[in-house]
């Protein structure tokens, strides 16, 4: 039985969910009793993005509206809005498509599964269930200022009381000594800064390249000592600055055993033994505080809308040049 689509979108605006022009892809659907068929079309001006995704984003959110809009009104009490939150046994098959034929079915009354064909029968995607997630108008306006973070730094909580731990530096180490920690401070050279970034990070990469194929050194870990790399207050060190980017990267590759430390003194053996002992991978010391980066939530400033009526006003393309 073929359904109406005709206001579709209206419809849906009406019930909570506001899509875009590329978003509305919903051409025609029929109803064969628990099974539902759609066809969706990615409109002409995203067929250029669709050889660039699996399958394009508008398509596959367009292949799940026919069941929306013929689910009715929400229920009284019921949130107007579900939104796909679990997918589970997806597979894509082919590429590349601009039009979909779409078999919809409901294994539970919040779940749908989805067989995807192209315009030719050729499948595209299965995917086994989606799980949707009612979430209310007010949920989704609470939200809406509080999706931008920042890097803060924070003092760092207590930590649980540990043994001494053994400090050893690793530019004057003793080869018959292996300390639990080895601590590596960087220095930047008196000279120009492209030359300076070279050095040090070249005298990093080649230390913590040594200390990792050293097998006595495998139950060590290794603090690398910077100042001004990182900026919680004050300038920045251009050539310590790219220490941070890759230790981190050496960090993923050996969790748990590198640390980064940026201070502002030399006296480190107490927030060293803290960091390592409450397993934080990067710090700053600042006025013998511990700081640790968290997120943090930034706030959304209004922004002025306005058109200075004074002074020299450049306006491009309105004439179909400069």
């Amino acid at each position: 039985t073929a359904v109406d689509v005709e206001g579709a979108y209206e419809g849906l605006a009406a019930a909570g969910y506001h899509y875009g022009p590329v978003f509305q892809g919903l051409r025609a659907a029929w109803r064969r009793g628990g099974e539902l068929f759609a066809e969706v079309v990615l409109p002409e001006q995203a067929h250029a993005d669709a050889r660039r995704f699996g399958i394009h984003p508008a398509l596959l959110d367009a292949a799940m509206h026919a069941s929306l809009f013929t689910a009715g009104e929400p229920g009284a009490g019921r949130p107007a809005t579900v939104l796909p939150f679990v997918w589970n046994q997806v597979s894509l098959h082919a590429t590349g498509a601009s039009v979909l034929r779409v078999r919809l079915t409901r294994p539970a009354a919040e779940s749908l599964t989805l067989d995807i064909a192209d315009d030719t029968g050729t499948p595209v995607l299965s995917v086994g269930s989606v799980v949707g997630r009612p979430v209310s108008a007010e949920q989704l306006a609470a939200t809406g200022g509080e999706s931008l973070f920042r890097i803060g730094w924070t003092p760092l909580a207590a930590t649980p009381a540990g043994g001494e731990l053994l400090l050893g530096d690793w530019t004057g180490r003793d080869e018959d000594v292996v300390p639990d920690v080895f601590v590596l401070s960087c220095r930047t050279p008196d000279t120009d800064l492209l030359p300076a970034v070279r050095a040090v990070s070249g005298d990093v990469l080649t230390a913590v390249r040594s200390w990792l194929a050293d097998d006595r050194y495998d139950g060590t870990k290794l603090v690398v000592v910077t100042r001004d790399a990182v900026t919680p207050d004050g300038d920045l060190d251009l050539a310590q600055a790219p220490v941070w980017g890759l230790v981190r990267a050496a960090q993923a590759e050996n969790p748990g055993r590198l640390f980064l430390v940026d201070a502002d003194t030399t006296d480190l053996s107490g927030p060293i033994t803290a960091l390592v002992t409450a397993g934080e991978p990067e710090a700053a010391v600042r006025s013998g505080e511990i700081l640790v980066p968290r997120l943090t939530r930034t706030p959304v400033e209004p922004a002025a809308a306005g058109f200075a009526a004074e002074g020299t006003v450049l306006v491009t393309g309105g004439t179909g040049g400069l």
